[in-house]
């Protein structure tokens, strides 16, 4: 799908953005330097209970990077001695990774919105079209790939669905980020994100460009006042001399009994913006719906903490034993393949000489047993190697990765249907994984309305393209999913209400597996007669007890065709009656000729009027010319 704005809509300002929010705060300045400070150290306390889940998730991307022999390394090489291990790093949980990484994008979710009341189904058919092409136009498909790298490396990934005021040259649209988990910090104790108090997140921006954008403040952005949190280990060192770290700070009011979200920025103890300052979100909240603008999707959850664990938190242990004892199996092997010699000083024998093959002759002042002997290498136990292949086992069961997943069989499995079953319940923990996400999806959209419902100020048009390839273009009114009047009774209004909507979240697109047997199905319906017309009724009846995707278009297939038939039969019975109303004008026996015709289309014997040539069927006359000798003529 592929959408297209306008020329109808006007340009839009960014809140907080040169001078434009201080002119509108200049009346009420609710945030100030002391609040700002007191946010500062809260942030501190936040980012203090947070540090666990910072551990981990610097120790799963150094896992996944597969880098945990460095610091091993690196402190041999520091000392000056030479390290004698081999450095073995195989990729067997980055496999694992891998495998349900593409499982997940296999099954990429599509929106579809519908109604709960009958007067906004107009509105959820055009939103069904629209909401792909917004999501499209924000990148939501690398955003996803990011997304789910990161639930299955450190068991949580976060999604920001914001309003970013700079796109479409300042008229403004839905913005769509990943949220690093370290640069993210809620309040500790807390199950929903929902719940916290307060949420921060920090952004590295460059001194010129922060100054740019605020200069109204230049001369107290210095870069390097804000410390960083923990950060990665880069390939590539990362200077931070010229960057400054700003902070979107987002935090909850209780206006009228109602919770409301607001939204400030600050760097380096000054408030760059502050939707509580701003007339225009000061009773109403920076975001409508009173929601932080950010989804958890959780892996394996945790008690009491938005935040999950991931495979490689379950994987690393037995991913670490495997290099360890691939490790010792390749240094044993380097061992025995390698000769070494034990001399006695009085042989007179120079090392250096044994050394070089390139010598024919060694001199020696005494050789015998005692003075030269080889020095023999035990090889390690064939156990060894049982012990390795049963922890690569242990990793692939404990992951769900098991050979049928991949594609992969083993002895004695060699029927299609028999794959195809075993790989369908190899994929269940990935169904899981994936019915998760998109639940979380299903959020991202609600908030994605929520945003089109708050700052689409005039209406836009989109260019939709359709499954079959169509072109269609289609206008979003906001006033369609806006306030609506609620009509009166007996004179008494009944207000406004604001139309709610469902989101059904389905797979944009299938799975080889998926459409073989979805093609195999229609193949073995068609075999049993469930589209003969005349098999109507009990092929209704049978897929009643069925269930499989796109069971309601087979349904009406087979309803068509019924429909089909009895209007052919109506047309015959006319046809009937006519040739009857012919016969006794003519004398004719038109009507006889008829009832033989429809008597032969429904299976009875053609009557024999004279010798009838044989028929021979097309497939029994190929097999025939196949079966006799290719003799030249």
């Amino acid at each position: 799908m592929q959408g297209m704005l306008s020329d109808k809509q006007i340009p839009a300002t960014l809140p907080g953005v040169a001078g434009e929010g201080a002119a509108s705060s200049s009346a009420r300045a609710i945030i100030g330097e002391v609040e700002v400070a007191a946010a500062e150290s809260k942030r501190m306390r936040f980012r203090s209970g947070k540090s666990v889940i910072d551990t981990r998730v610097l120790t799963n991307e150094n896992f996944y990077r597969r880098r945990y022999w460095d610091k091993a390394f690196m402190d041999a090489k520091q000392k000056g001695k030479r390290s004698t291990r081999i450095d073995t790093r195989s990729a067997w949980l980055l496999n694992s990774l891998a495998n349900k990484h593409a499982d997940a994008m296999d099954q990429s979710p599509e929106p579809n919105v519908l109604p709960r009341a009958a007067d906004d189904d107009e509105a959820a058919k055009v939103l069904s079209g629209v909401l792909p092409v917004v999501l499209e136009q924000a990148g939501f498909e690398s955003v996803y790939r990011e997304l789910w790298w990161d639930k299955l490396k450190h068991g949580c990934s976060i999604a920001a669905v914001t309003w970013d005021s700079r796109k479409l040259n300042g008229l403004g649209d839905v913005g769509l980020r990943r949220i690093d988990p370290l640069t993210i910090c809620w309040e500790p104790g807390v199950r929903d994100i929902q719940d916290s108090s307060d949420i921060f997140i920090e952004v590295v921006m460059r001194a010129d460009e922060a100054k740019a954008l605020y200069p109204e403040h230049a001369d107290r952005l210095r870069a390097g006042a804000v410390k960083l949190s923990p950060s990665y280990v880069q390939d590539e060192a990362q200077d931070m001399q010229d960057k400054i770290v700003v902070v979107d700070w987002y935090y909850k009011r209780i206006i009228g009994g109602r919770s409301i979200v607001h939204y400030a920025r600050y760097a380096c103890g000054v408030p760059l913006y502050a939707s509580e300052n701003d007339e225009r979100y000061t009773q109403s909240g920076y975001y409508a719906d009173g929601d932080f603008p950010f989804v958890f999707d959780v892996l394996f959850p945790i008690a009491d903490s938005p935040f999950g664990f991931g495979y490689i938190d379950v994987m690393q242990d037995m991913q670490e034993y495997i290099d360890k004892l691939d490790a010792v199996m390749l240094e044993n092997a380097v061992l025995s393949s390698k000769k070494r010699f034990l001399i006695s000083k009085s042989a007179g024998i120079r090392k250096e000489e044994i050394a070089d093959f390139d010598l024919d002759f060694i001199e020696a002042a005494s050789l015998d047993a005692a003075s030269f002997q080889e020095l023999s290498h035990s090889p390690l136990p064939g156990s060894s190697m049982q012990i390795l292949q049963a922890k690569i086992e242990e990793l692939k069961e404990t992951s769900g990765n098991r050979d049928f997943s991949q594609g992969g069989t083993s002895s004695g499995v060699t029927a299609a249907s028999a794959i195809a079953a075993l790989q369908e319940a190899g994929s269940k923990l990935s169904r899981d994984m994936i019915a998760t996400s998109y639940s979380a999806f299903g959020k991202i959209c609600y908030m994605v309305i929520e945003r089109i419902r708050q700052f689409y100020q005039a209406g836009r048009t989109f260019r939709i393209i359709g499954q079959e390839h169509e072109q269609d273009f289609v206008e979003l009114d906001p006033a369609q999913i806006g306030l609506q009047p609620h009509g009166s009774i007996a004179g008494v209004d009944l207000g406004e209400r604001m139309p709610i909507f469902d989101v059904r979240v389905t797979a944009s697109r299938k799975t080889a597996f998926s459409r073989i047997s979805q093609n195999e199905l229609a193949v073995q319906l068609y075999q049993l007669g469930f589209f003969a017309p005349q098999m109507v009724d009990q092929s209704l009846g049978a897929l009643e007890l069925m269930d499989f995707d796109g069971k309601r278009n087979v349904e009406d297939i087979i309803r068509k065709n019924g429909g089909l038939m009895q209007q052919i039969e109506q047309m015959q019975m006319a046809m009937q009656q006519m040739a009857m109303v012919i016969d006794a004008q003519n004398g004719t026996s038109l009507a006889e000729g008829m009832a033989q015709e429809q008597a032969v289309q429904q299976g009875a014997p053609k009557p024999s009027g004279g010798r009838q040539p044989l028929q021979i069927p097309l497939d029994q006359k190929a097999r025939g010319r196949a079966q006799k000798p290719g003799v030249p003529k």
